[in-house]
């Protein structure tokens, strides 16, 4: 599973606003990311995957093998959204482990 953050940037004195996207992978040794203009044509989430398929390009990063079998999942954060990228036979939430976080929410599992 990898996921790619991305932020919101607001406009400074001398940049317009901007949306910044970083893959967060541990197996790789460098951090791949990309900074884009704001894209005022797009709305909601489509800004930030805008900046997501422009870190896929600059990089050459490929997320779906032949068979297409992987999901991006776009999760909201405070300044922006993290994408999820799993195998569509990956658990995301293991339901089991969490248990024992239900109960002691005092929610049954």
């Amino acid at each position: 599973m990898k996921i790619i953050r991305t932020a919101y940037l607001p406009p400074t004195n001398t940049r317009g606003s901007r949306v910044k996207a970083t893959l967060k992978d541990d197996r790789r040794d460098d951090t791949p990311t990309i900074t884009i203009g704001y894209p005022h044509e797009l709305s909601g989430t489509a800004v930030f995957a805008a900046a997501v398929s422009a870190l896929f390009v600059k990089h050459n990063i490929t997320i779906f093998n032949t068979f297409g079998d992987r999901t991006m999942l776009p999760i909201p954060t405070a300044r922006g959204y993290d994408f999820v990228i799993t195998d569509n036979n990956d658990t995301l939430i293991n339901l089991d482990e969490m248990s024992g976080f239900f109960k002691a929410l005092g929610w049954s599992s």
